[in-house]
């Protein structure tokens, strides 16, 4: 993967990425927001469920401030039965708002 953003919003308390909402186009561009569960020193955890019709859906994950690590597992089951699970392990290069601790918007721009 090379171009992927994953956005930290304090202000919001929500990160931004893996789960996309409709914008009335064939693919869902905008990111859903994911609520923060959790921030320390070390990095933030984040978790949400969501339910459209007879599917559900479960995400958790979390951001290394210090290395820009980003990882997530998402669990989907739809209505016959079936599951999915995917998984991101993203090596991105940390930006210097997160090596720094300031203000976060934009977290990790992916390695080439």
């Amino acid at each position: 993967m090379s171009d992927y953003s994953v956005v930290v919003d304090l202000e919001k308390h929500a990160v931004f990425a893996f789960w996309y909402e409709s914008t009335g186009h064939l693919i869902p561009t905008k990111p859903t927001a994911l609520p923060i569960k959790q921030t320390d020193a070390g990095g933030i955890s984040f978790a949400a469920e969501r339910k459209w019709e007879r599917t559900e859906g479960h995400i958790t994950g979390g951001v290394e401030r210090a290395t820009g690590v980003v990882y997530a597992d998402g669990f989907t089951t739809y209505s016959g039965g079936a599951s999915q699970h995917e998984s991101w392990d993203l090596q991105c290069k940390p930006t210097p708002t997160v090596v720094l601790g300031g203000p976060l918007k934009r977290v990790a721009e992916p390695n080439p």
